[in-house]
């Protein structure tokens, strides 16, 4: 499988895509869920939402959790398949229960816009904080705001600072421009 890897140049990605078509057909879950994300990006191949689905199915059928969340991505998006987001969150949830930080992270979102789930702001913060503990920086960011809008918590200017200037050590950028923003707000903005 060593000569799978991903390159640069067409020729080898071409070459690529086709060695994770041949172990994807023996039933190797890795192979499966790299060439969905090939066919999802089209990289060696014409891009196709709904083989990249096919991919990530079975994939996720051998438990593979980026799989699983890739199928609740494409269910919420409805991308190669019809919008289904009971189902999109149902995907999300189980790799959260496998301690899954980004299907974590997604399960808060679900929550916070009742996305496949009854809206409840207090259980998206509860999934945020999990996430965020462990470095999802999206979750640190959603911390952010939550403490920035008392979203399923009380406001607190301190916190929000923190989980903004930690999301953005860790690379998310619109932590840094909300950050900025918070930062030039009065503080009489922040007195209850």
């Amino acid at each position: 499988m060593e000569y799978c890897e991903k390159t640069s140049s067409e020729t080898n990605k071409i070459k690529a895509a086709n060695c994770f078509k041949r172990a994807a057909e023996e039933g190797h879950s890795e192979s499966q869920y790299s060439l969905g994300n090939f066919y999802e990006d089209g990289i060696g191949v014409e891009q196709d939402y709904k083989k990249a689905f096919q991919y990530f199915e079975l994939a996720a059928k051998q438990k593979h959790q980026n799989a699983q969340i890739k199928l609740g991505y494409f269910y919420e998006m409805g991308f190669g398949v019809e919008v289904d987001t009971k189902k999109a969150y149902d995907y999300y949830n189980k790799g959260a229960h496998k301690g899954n930080i980004v299907a974590t992270y997604k399960v808060g979102y679900c929550y916070e816009k009742g996305i496949g789930i009854e809206k409840n702001e207090k259980k998206a913060f509860e999934y945020f904080c999990k996430a965020a503990e462990r470095g999802n920086s999206n979750s640190q960011y959603s911390l952010g705001r939550c403490f920035e809008l008392g979203i399923g918590t009380n406001p607190d200017y301190d916190k929000a600072i923190y989980y903004y200037e930690l999301a953005t050590k860790n690379g998310h950028k619109s932590a840094k421009e909300n950050l900025a923003k918070l930062r030039e707000k009065p503080s009489s903005h922040w007195i209850a």
